[in-house]
């Protein structure tokens, strides 16, 4: 694999960002939606909400939430939820088991998810990611509640599966990142045939947001899962604010690890806010050659 450090513009990768976010909730057995008591809901967390379509495909207009388009025209945002249908096991990419931290045995669970439905958000694309992911995030937990017989979630966008019980139970203290719980996923492979490894993120560029990758060796694997991991929360509370060349902590303020928005060494394809770690870096990134 040639490997070479080559600076990218976030707009060329627009066609990553999400338009529509969806997640699937997974089940054992077919439920029935509450429809009603599901509005009701809304109405009580969101304030105002219209319901726009019912059937299938069931939307609701948060009206507090305004997207405002070219030309002055402001739409308000909508939720949606589709009606249960079976589950094809088989959509589920096997790197989302392979990289599933959530629980002890990925494909077990996988094995309990008969039915799924999808939920997400519509015409939302031109809300700050901050408040469009609140609201999803929110919607989710309101969902949970209603439907305590699902077992599971799965996140397309950012190729986490997980067990409800992983979602409910945030890893974050601050409920502005509960939406990372699912929409962030921190990736850790060994490079085969070297002492070489990576570690990257992916869901970030749905919201418009570069994920994170740093390929390394010498670094205990665990501090830098940890350190992908709070870098990833700086990013989504900031937004991409880190430009090609400048600099973020290393192990301490001392040390100091160059940043610069590049190709994903790993698929899927999409920009990523690469971290060189100095004498740490792994293929040649200190050099200008590449290699195989």
């Amino acid at each position: 694999m040639k490997e070479k450090r080559q600076s990218v513009r976030m707009d060329e990768f627009a066609e990553k960002f999400a338009n529509v976010y969806y997640i699937k909730l997974l089940f054992k057995e077919t439920i029935k939606i509450p429809h009603e008591i599901l509005y009701t809901k809304l109405k009580e967390h969101f304030g105002e909400v219209d319901k726009v379509s019912t059937g299938e495909l069931s939307t609701y207009a948060l009206r507090k939430h305004v997207v405002t388009y070219q030309g002055g025209e402001q739409v308000p945002m909508q939720v949606m939820i589709t009606n249960v249908i079976p589950f094809d096991q088989t959509t589920i990419p096997e790197m989302a088991l392979y990289q599933c931290w959530t629980c002890d045995d990925a494909k077990e669970l996988l094995q309990e998810c008969q039915y799924e439905l999808m939920v997400g958000d519509f015409m939302a694309g031109g809300l700050d990611h901050i408040e469009r992911s609140q609201i999803l995030s929110q919607y989710i937990d309101i969902l949970l509640e209603l439907l305590p017989e699902c077992v599971a979630l799965y996140w397309p966008h950012s190729q986490k599966l997980m067990p409800v019980t992983a979602y409910l139970q945030s890893q974050w203290n601050n409920p502005d990142l509960h939406f990372l719980d699912g929409g962030l996923n921190v990736r850790f492979f060994n490079i085969q045939d070297s002492e070489d490894m990576l570690v990257d993120t992916t869901g970030l560029i749905s919201l418009g947001i570069p994920d994170l990758q740093i390929h390394f060796h010498g670094l205990d694997h665990h501090f830098v899962i940890q350190y992908i991991h709070n870098f990833a929360s700086y990013l989504f509370m900031n937004g991409d604010v880190i430009k090609d060349g400048e600099t973020m902590d290393g192990r301490d303020e001392n040390e100091r690890w160059v940043c610069q928005h590049e190709e994903s060494l790993i698929a899927p394809k999409r920009v990523v806010l690469d971290i060189n770690a100095n004498q740490f870096a792994a293929g040649n990134r200190n050099q200008n050659d590449s290699i195989h």
